[in-house]
């Protein structure tokens, strides 16, 4: 247990132990149903809080499952542009090779039909030159969108971790403070004066045996969710 939590039980369990022993010195309620009533009140806002916390985890994950679907994604789309960017780049260079191999043959004869041939292969490697420039801008502008993408889903990682820290630290204080409850209450079925509360209100099997709580239990027989029915069978059978 951290220390703040370990000073914190020492003196709510002090101050409890004060209670019990000032028990029904007036004529008014039994100071004790009143401590009962407090730590059944502190349960239910816990119980409470961790409903809203756990709806909040259940969020996260979901959302923590469509970030790393959404890398996937971007992650494909990167090595998708890779490959076409190679391959565009090889097509790049070839044509840039036809072309100093044509413009080299420039004058090479006067021969009317020759020097029909040539311009005729100009004209058509003009044209498919014009292709890969298209191409290429194509290119450029997918990588722009990855890029944008990319960007988008490392703030969505970091506002998204930065929320799930903030649940597991409400996650983590929760159990600290349901640790507290739970020793509280486990302090009560072993003292005189909760013994007898106990046997009066006919509620010898709902606190037996309360076992410490290690985890936020989920189960019915949980040690919080064991200790708050302790609690209420108390209650009920003092009205």
């Amino acid at each position: 247990m951290p220390l703040q939590h370990c000073r914190l039980f020492i003196a709510g369990f002090v101050s409890f132990i004060a209670l019990v022993c000032f028990i029904r010195t007036s004529d008014g309620a039994d100071p004790m149903l009143s401590q009962i009533q407090s730590l059944m009140q502190e349960m239910e806002t816990i119980k409470q809080e961790l409903a809203t916390a756990d709806e909040e985890k259940i969020i996260l994950d979901k959302e923590e499952r469509t970030l790393i679907q959404t890398g996937e994604l971007i992650k494909e789309a990167e090595k998708n542009y890779k490959t076409d960017r190679e391959n565009f780049l090889r097509e790049w260079n070839n044509d840039q090779d036809d072309i100093a191999r044509h413009n080299a043959e420039k004058n090479k004869s006067d021969d009317p039909a020759w020097i029909k041939a040539y311009n005729e292969r100009a004209t058509s490697g003009n044209a498919y030159t014009a292709q890969l420039k298209e191409k290429g801008k194509t290119l450029e502008e997918r990588k722009k969108v990855i890029n944008e993408r990319r960007g988008g889903l490392n703030t969505a990682v970091n506002e998204w971790a930065r929320k799930k820290k903030e649940n597991n630290a409400k996650l983590n204080a929760l159990q600290a403070r349901y640790e507290f409850q739970v020793k509280m209450i486990r302090s009560l079925t072993v003292l005189p004066a909760g013994r007898m509360l106990i046997q009066n209100a006919g509620a010898s099997q709902e606190c037996a045996d309360i076992p410490g709580i290690e985890n936020l239990e989920k189960q019915l027989n949980g040690a919080a969710e064991r200790a708050h029915r302790c609690l209420q069978k108390i209650w009920d059978g003092a009205k």
